[in-house]
């Protein structure tokens, strides 16, 4: 087969299918691997998550009410906190 024809008949075919064609793979852009992290990592923490509330030492209910009572008390401190600027309380 001459080179000529070998050019030609390799021109019908696009980057990605010749790659295929030898077991190798196109490198992804920065985009590409970004949202791949994140989301392996958004992954990692819904799983990480769950696995915590499975293993919490309450039951749902009581978890959720515990929960429910820490947020509130923690909404009540940040009220009272001295303001970070100029140390008066915020009303």
């Amino acid at each position: 087969m001459k080179f000529d024809t070998m050019k030609h008949s390799l021109a019908r075919f696009d980057r990605d299918q010749i790659f295929s064609a030898l077991g190798l793979e196109s490198r992804r852009s920065l985009g590409g691997r970004a949202a791949h992290a994140l989301g392996v990592a958004g992954v990692g923490a819904l799983i990480g998550v769950g696995v915590g509330l499975m293993l919490a030492p309450s039951s749902g209910p009581e978890l959720r009410k515990d929960l429910q009572r820490r947020y509130r008390a923690g909404v009540d401190d940040r009220h009272l906190a001295p303001h970070p600027k100029n140390g008066a309380q915020a009303t």
